[in-house]
């Protein structure tokens, strides 16, 4: 194991961690702060996401209670109790980012002196922080993937359950970054389950009915059952250990199913409109 640099060491040279008495929930807070050091994460949060205002704040390197009670309060009077925001917040060689949901602050990640610190120890390096810092606070969009009319494949049926997909997305991305994936991953990774099996037997169905070339038709059952193992193992893997469900999962899902619309979908759609085949 690499060894860790702690550059704040007392008078009488010990590091031993104050994890008492903090303001937050330190299981939440170990568990989600490190969606702050996903660089995949951090993008989605800022082209999604809306800049609600620039502020600062004075850091006095009074431990780790105190100045989580110093920022808390900074944020509660620019903050909505209802949305997900992500805090920003730079310094002389130093930078703090914040996940705050509901009200709730359930992220937390420090880097300084080119080290990087996540959860509990995060609090740690914040109380001994001095200095003004630049805080830019953005609110989080989690409704990030929306059906669009390009996404069409001509079968009005097909379009409504491809919403349905977008829904469900949508709400895996919000348990991710609102910290309630441990208690929602199951209902949601199984609803995940459920809805690709009916709704590839769906597409199947309709393929079959309508005279789609086997050839064709056997190739998109294939990327059919791919997905429905990709969905599965990772349903099993939540079951084994809920923390290993994070933001990579979303994108392998999002981007798999996206492209897949438009690529193998919009073929059969394209098949039965240049045929003159309407289909519901």
């Amino acid at each position: 194991m690499a060894r860790q640099v702690y550059p704040w060491r007392s008078r009488e040279g010990s590091r031993a961690p104050q994890r008492t008495g903090l303001l937050v929930d330190p299981a939440t807070l170990e568990t989600y702060s490190r969606l702050l050091v996903d660089p995949e994460v951090q993008y989605e949060f800022l082209v999604n996401g809306q800049t609600v205002t620039v502020t600062s704040i004075e850091l006095r390197g009074e431990g780790a209670r105190e100045e989580l009670k110093r920022l808390l309060e900074t944020l509660s009077k620019l903050i909505d109790r209802d949305g997900v925001y992500y805090v920003s917040m730079l310094g002389d060689g130093a930078s703090v980012k914040a996940l705050v949901a509901q009200g709730r602050l359930i992220g937390l990640a420090v880097e300084v002196e080119g080290e990087q610190y996540t959860g509990v120890e995060a609090a740690e390096a914040l109380g001994r922080l001095r200095g003004r810092m630049t805080v830019t606070i953005t609110r989080v969009n989690t409704r990030i993937a929306e059906w669009r009319p390009e996404y069409s494949v001509y079968v009005r049926s097909m379009d409504e359950q491809h919403k349905r997909f977008f829904e469900i997305l949508n709400r895996l991305f919000e348990s991710l970054v609102t910290g309630r994936i441990e208690d929602e991953g199951e209902v949601i990774l199984r609803g995940l389950e459920d809805y690709t099996r009916a709704h590839f037997r769906s597409e199947e169905v309709i393929m079959e009915r309508y005279g789609y070339p086997e050839k064709e038709l056997e190739a998109h059952r294939r990327e059919h059952r791919r997905f429905t193992q990709i969905v599965q193992d990772y349903r099993e893997k939540y079951e084994a250990n809920p923390a290993a469900i994070g933001m990579p999962m979303f994108y392998v899902v999002k981007s798999w199913f996206t492209d897949h619309i438009l690529g193998t979908d919009k073929r059969y759609g394209e098949y039965f409109k240049r045929l003159g085949i309407k289909v519901e």
